[in-house]
Formats: C-alpha cells, sequence, structure tokens
C-alpha cells in the first residue's frame, strides 16, 4: 500500500485545484440526474482471475524548456496487466508492467533511437475496483529512482471511471489525489480532476462498442533528494481522453488521450526551468489470454 505521503503538500494540492474547479464548473439549481432509459450506456473494468492482458501503446512526445532545444520523441511500448485475482466485492488485484520499449527521438539537429529503459521490467501492484477507484498502489522496485517515458505526469491507462452507467451526452465529475506508481520512483503526487461524458455506440473492426470520453486537469509535484541528483518538479495538467470500451471483455479496446503538461522544475542549485511536455497517444488491447471465456 502506498504509505509515507506527505500530506502537507497533498493539502496543498487539493486546496489549489479545489480553486480552479469552482471556477470552471458550476452546479446548476435544481439539476437533476436523468433517469436510465434506452440510451444508457454502461462501463466498468471487468477483469478475471489469471487474465494476462497487453496493450499497445504508440505515442509522440513534445518537451521543451525555455532555452534548451525542443525534444520530439516516439516511442512504442507493451503494457502487460496480470490479474492475479478478484474479491467478492469485485476489487481486481492486479500487475502491471512494460514488456518491451522502443523510441525515436530528435533533440534540434541531432536524432537517436534506442530500444531499452529502466521502466522495463518494473512491476506495479494496483487494487481496483469495478469503476476504477484505488484501494492501494504500490510498486515493487520502490528503492530504484526512476521515471516512466512517457514522464511522471503521463495519463493513466485505467482511469478512474467512478460511475458505472450513464445516458447519452450525461456528464459527471471526479476528482482525488493519486499517488501516480505507473509513472515515477519516488511516485509523484496529483490532485485530478475527470470530467466524464457518456458518447454512443461505434461499431468498426466488426465490433461494438461503447464509448466515453473525460476531460481532465490537475495539478501535481514530484521531489527526488539523492546524491546524484535533486530537484522538485511542478505540473499543470490539462488532458482529454476517448476510450472505446468492449462489452464482451469489459475492459477499454482502444483509448485516444492527449494531455499538455506545464513543468516548473525547482533544481538543487536554486535554478529553476519552466517548460512543457505534450503527449499525443493511442492504445489498443494487443492480446487477452483468458482462463474461463465472458
Amino acid at each position: 500500500m502506498v504509505r509515507g505521503l506527505n500530506i502537507a503538500m497533498i493539502s496543498l494540492v487539493f486546496v489549489a485545484l479545489s480553486h480552479v474547479g469552482s471556477a470552471q464548473i458550476q452546479v446548476q439549481e435544481g439539476f437533476k440526474t436523468a433517469p436510465l432509459g434506452k440510451d444508457t450506456l454502461c462501463f466498468s473494468y471487468r477483469f478475471m482471475p489469471n487474465d494476462t492482458i497487453v496493450y499497445h501503446v504508440d505515442a509522440s512526445d513534445s518537451i521543451s524548456f525555455l532555452g534548451d532545444p525542443i525534444i520530439l520523441r516516439i516511442r512504442s511500448e507493451f503494457i502487460q496487466i496480470i490479474c492475479d485475482s478478484v474479491t467478492s466485492d469485485q476489487v481486481s488485484h492486479l500487475r502491471l508492467s512494460m514488456l518491451s520499449y522502443a523510441e525515436k527521438s530528435t533533440t534540434g539537429r541531432d536524432s537517436s533511437s534506442r530500444t531499452s529503459h529502466p521502466w522495463v521490467g518494473r512491476v506495479i501492484r494496483l487494487g481496483l475496483d469495478s469503476l476504477g477507484r484505488r484501494v492501494y498502489a504500490y510498486n515493487e522496485q520502490a528503492s530504484k529512482a526512476a521515471i516512466a517515458p512517457g514522464g511522471a505526469f503521463q495519463l493513466l491507462l485505467l482511469p478512474p471511471l467512478d460511475t458505472a452507467c450513464g445516458r447519452q451526452n450525461q456528464s459527471w465529475f471526479y476528482e482525488d489525489t493519486m499517488a501516480l506508481v505507473e509513472n515515477g520512483v519516488p511516485y509523484p503526487i496529483m490532485h485530478v480532476g475527470y470530467l466524464w461524458r457518456v458518447l454512443d455506440k461505434a461499431d468498426t473492426l466488426g465490433k461494438t462498442f461503447s464509448q466515453i470520453q473525460y476531460t481532465l486537469s490537475g495539478i501535481g509535484r514530484l521531489v527526488l533528494t539523492d546524491e546524484e541528483a535533486s530537484f522538485d518538479l511542478q505540473c499543470q495538467s490539462a488532458g482529454y481522453g476517448k476510450l472505446s470500451f468492449d462489452p464482451v471483455y469489459g475492459l477499454p479496446y482502444a483509448v485516444f488521450a492527449t494531455v499538455e503538461n506545464k513543468l516548473t522544475l525547482n533544481l538543487a542549485n536554486g535554478a529553476v526551468k519552466k517548460g512543457q511536455h505534450k503527449t499525443m497517444q493511442h492504445v489498443f488491447l494487443h492480446e487477452i489470454r483468458r482462463r474461463n471465456k465472458p
């Protein structure tokens, strides 16, 4: 289970985002949620014991800091999810790990490629309920500092849905403070708000999908204190994601997502650098091995 959260820092993040959220979202007086009907779509993460699921992530990044050349990167990742068990109250105990990684990057006139990364092989343990809310989260290699290829504040592969069913065009808001153990050691902390909206059914590739989308805003922080490197990284995030759920497996089949992270990097020598990290990614269900068919 995640331990040692900086409570003062989390409180500061919570208060700051609350002011931002209250300025952007106003609840209409007298508003009532529409009753469920024929245009109702339902969404949930339906893992089964002994599931092995592999997602393929194709992403492009633009990373820029004032005074430095812009880094452009194209990366390909295969992420594996293994479900060890599911409890009677539908909490799935999951193991996430990156199976392989490849990238091509350009910085100014220089270009390079690589097929390895320190994040490959790291095992992340998650306990998720059927709506993606976290019961626990931790990284098995918590003593070895590293950052995921998508950065400390990349979008979650399994974002919290919070609500199971909604009518088309119905929306709801969910916020939480989370330790993003999938993204780094030490883990970044982010207070984030998701504005979800139910879309429609879509027929493609011989399948019928239920689609839902979110817009996201959040603020986060990552502090590293080490003999070799020490910094304080702060972030303001704005993102969007569209998920196409496979109703047979109860899992996202395809995801399009994009995020812009505005960064402030405070270095140990007192220097402060401002930058941005923009990401666009497509995620596809590459393989699923299920002991018992749904």
